[in-house]
């Protein structure tokens, strides 16, 4: 990276009239919500570094070509990937906007400065960096910006260097409806295939989108619930594009670029699928098995010895709840149709007497519905009969009352009288 430029846009954005500092006090308490939220968001430092060794396989190969090689980070943030690439020796330098986050890094001694991602790459010279970075730096741009850093990028990288951009993943369904919206400056999530599209459109000889950082473990045997599908496809993704190794001695080889990683969204629905299948399967063998262990007792011996006593049994349970009479009726039209399929049988077995048999069947059954009808309408007048002896006259009640009223509007006197003579009449009785 080449530091003059980068020093010399630093140095101009210092220079501002003293008019502005309002506007400068409010802006850094702006950036310093920014950092605590990001803190808060993201975990900690330890935790956002761990997190970053995934794609230390893809640029660790960059030092065998390039001994202390070379890495601008755009929107470093806090620094977690700029110090763990000098911890693995590379020469690193980052630029922000947030000039919280800038201050920051320089406080752990990271050469880090305020400045928007773009101004920073044609700042520098061409082939000067063996990698680019940026997490979560696409989000925030307009799609015409990103595809000016990219190229910037193109012209920048060494032969053989790798430009790193992470994404929220839209496949995730909770990351894009909750998570991606915590961090303010996101515009918009871009889908995966798309901000893969964009290095190989620039001229980058390989372009990879690579998910990352699931919960889930994709070699656990463990059930799949709907909600794992919905909730545990791969929340992060990084497009990581290389530059052609076009003259180099001895291009870096990355082998971590025929590896697979993450769960997409497709890879959970396909796994969830056959697993609601498998249950399917193993449903039916239970039935299967179910249905054979019934057959096998209804061919035992027990069962079939014991036939009778389930018949009589179920006889039983009938005339309870259905009543005798019911019951002699059902099994004279019984009788009469096996009666009637038995003679036919006798007479002929040929299929011109299914007519007469049907209509014979038919017979029997209106006759049975006669018989059953009769039944109702008898059970309907007994009922009637009861409920008739049962309930009082009415002329009687009427009587009653008549006789009760002019009772009750006699004088005491004769109202005397007339409770002795009606003792006297109980008495004779």
């Amino acid at each position: 990276m080449t530091d003059k430029p980068l020093a010399d846009a630093s140095s101009a954005s210092a220079g501002l009239n003293v008019d502005t500092e309002p506007h400068e006090k409010q802006t850094n308490e702006s950036d310093r919500f920014s950092l605590a939220w990001q803190d808060k968001i993201h975990g900690s430092r330890v935790e956002r570094k761990l997190r970053l060794f995934c794609y230390l396989p893809f640029v660790l190969p960059l030092l065998r070509p390039y001994p202390n090689a070379s890495v601008l980070d755009l929107s470093c943030g806090h620094g977690e990937w700029l110090e763990t690439l000098n911890e693995c020796g590379f020469s690193v330098g980052g630029v922000d906007d947030d000039s919280a986050a800038v201050a920051y890094c320089q406080e752990l001694g990271l050469a880090v400065k305020k400045m928007p991602a773009l101004t920073a790459l044609q700042a520098c010279a061409a082939q000067s960096q063996a990698l680019i970075s940026g997490f979560g730096l696409a989000e925030t741009l307009p799609f015409e910006t990103l595809r000016q850093v990219v190229q910037e990028s193109l012209r920048v990288l060494k032969p053989g260097g790798l430009l790193l951009l992470q994404a929220v993943n839209p496949e995730n369904i909770t990351a894009s409806a909750s998570i991606a919206f915590l961090d303010p400056r996101r515009r918009a999530l871009i889908p995966r295939a798309l901000l893969e599209f964009v290095p190989q459109y620039a001229g980058f000889a390989l372009s990879k989108a690579i998910p990352l950082h699931e919960q889930f473990n994709r070699a656990e045997p463990r059930p799949i619930s709907l909600l794992n599908v919905l909730q545990e496809v791969s929340p992060l993704y990084a497009v990581i594009a290389q530059k052609t190794t076009r003259g180099m001695v001895a291009p870096p080889v990355i082998s971590a670029f025929d590896q697979e990683y993450g769960l997409s969204l497709d890879t959970l629905t396909t796994r969830f699928d056959q697993q609601h299948e498998r249950r399917l399967q193993e449903v039916a063998a239970a039935a299967a098995r179910a249905e054979e262990a019934i057959a096998a007792i209804h061919a035992s011996f027990v069962w079939r010895a014991t036939r009778p006593i389930r018949w009589l049994e179920q006889q039983l349970e009938q005339i309870q709840a259905d009543g005798v009479g019911a019951r002699i009726v059902a099994f004279g039209e019984k009788t009469n149709r096996l009666f009637v399929r038995k003679l036919l049988s006798l007479v002929t077995g040929r299929h011109g007497a299914a007519r007469a048999q049907h209509f014979l069947e038919k017979i029997s059954h209106q006759q049975a519905r006669v018989v059953a009808q009769r039944q109702s309408l008898l059970t309907e007048q007994h009922h009637a009969l009861l409920v008739k002896q049962a309930a009082p006259d009415l002329a009687t009640i009427a009587l009653a009352y008549q006789t009760r009223q002019r009772i009750e509007t006699l004088s005491p006197e004769a109202q005397a009288i007339y409770a002795r003579l009606r003792q006297a009449t109980e008495q004779n009785k």
